[in-house]
């Protein structure tokens, strides 16, 4: 029997089922595509991590599919706003499509964590069969860049003279060990010992986030102003940052009485600007002038090597009964070609007196050395900025070039 009369007769059987009673078979209906997912590979925080989706027949029209982000660890490393449901297109006659879920780059010392995304049912498609149902769970690891931070837990502290002062260290990414860090105190009132204990070191307990410490400021029976210090990170270990703020500012207050009435009240002002070799003068000013002579302790500095020999650090001045004293301060005339200088005189607390708001006088020190012809004059220059991890770069330029 020819091929085209076997088809007349199953034509025609089909025909007549119906008429026999019986029911003729149903047309195969198409079946929904199987969409499976999978992640791409690690990333480092700020790069997306990317997931693909697969359908294992393309669809004939654009297919919606339901994907729902998640994070294990709330709050690490993805926006609020990029967790959840949300709906991924795979294109008609398309077999896969690609999304991304962006990570935010952080400064905080973190774990790594996962994200994960799972597609839910709907409409359209067919999720794995149970017996893979990993085929629609896929989770990409995300890596933390950043180095474990420690800070002060605030940039200024308040204290009466006498009490110790707590400060906090805060640990940002706590560590399983212990952590130590190095500290150190700074006097900012020129000639004050605001604190007599100051801690070398400060160890962070294990699994810490943050770490309080004292300072233990010094007591004394000068009425006097306010005066303040500063403690400063100035090391961490190996594999650590230093944040902000990395040193605090303490405030002592006064906790003595107020002096007598009638108590002179001495500022200081400064003459003009010399040349080296010329003497720099600063006139101390009494209100009211004293009953009787006073004794006015100061601190003299200076920026640049200009003062004669014996003539920094804690002098004394004379204040008489007119209310003025003068300080003399030498400079030498040298003959090095050197910087402008300046220099500073300060006024100290003393018994006999109360500190004016005007406790401190500058004035400028011009050398007059010139270079022997054609000394290099060296300037400096930064390069481009870097993202972290790269290596700076400075350039040194000497005009002449000196051959």
């Amino acid at each position: 029997m020819s091929v085209l009369a076997w088809w007349h007769r199953g034509l025609t059987l089909l025909i007549l089922l119906p008429l026999l009673g019986i029911p003729a078979p149903e047309a195969t209906a198409q079946s929904d595509p199987i969409i499976t997912i999978a992640g791409g590979g690690n990333v480092e925080e700020g790069a997306p991590a990317r997931f693909t989706l697969t359908a294992n027949t393309a669809p004939a029209a654009d297919l919606k599919v339901k994907v729902r982000v998640l994070e294990p660890v709330s709050g690490m490393f993805v926006d609020p706003d990029n967790k959840g449901d949300r709906i991924v297109t795979i294109a008609a006659g398309a077999s896969t499509t690609t999304f991304m879920v962006p990570t935010v780059d952080d400064n905080v010392d973190e774990e790594i964590n996962n994200i994960i995304a799972i597609i839910q049912r709907g409409e359209g498609y067919d999720l794995p069969p149970t017996e893979n149902p990993s085929a629609s769970v896929a989770n990409v690891l995300v890596e933390d860049n950043d180095l474990p931070m420690v800070s002060f837990g605030a940039a200024t502290y308040d204290v009466d003279e006498g009490d110790a002062v707590t400060l906090t260290l805060n640990m940002v990414g706590p560590q399983s060990t212990a952590t130590t860090v190095t500290v150190a105190c700074t006097a900012v009132t020129t000639g004050a010992t605001e604190f007599s204990g100051c801690p070398s070191a400060v160890t962070i307990p294990a699994n810490a986030s943050s770490h309080s410490f004292t300072v233990q400021t010094t007591e004394d029976t000068i009425d006097e102003v306010a005066e303040t210090f500063t403690v400063q990170i100035i090391g961490v270990p190996m594999g650590f940052a230093i944040g902000w703020p990395s040193s605090a500012t303490v405030t002592v207050a006064d906790d003595d009485d107020v002096s007598p009435p009638g108590t002179p009240v001495v500022t200081i002002s400064g003459g003009s600007g010399v040349t080296e070799g010329g003497a720099v003068t600063f006139t101390l000013t009494a209100t009211p002038a004293p009953t009787s002579t006073i004794t006015v302790d100061v601190v003299v500095t200076q920026s640049g090597s200009f003062a004669t020999s014996g003539q920094t650090g804690t002098q004394t001045v004379s204040v008489g009964t007119n209310g003025q004293g003068t300080l003399t301060v030498g400079t030498d005339d040298d003959s090095t070609d050197e910087a402008d200088g300046t220099i500073t005189v300060t006024i100290q607390d003393g018994a006999d007196y109360d500190v004016g708001s005007t406790a401190t006088a500058t004035v400028a020190v011009a050398d007059d050395d010139v270079s022997p012809p054609g000394t290099p004059v060296v300037t400096i220059s930064g390069g481009s900025g870097i993202t972290e991890g790269g290596n700076t770069t400075f350039t040194l330029t000497a005009t002449p070039v000196r051959l």
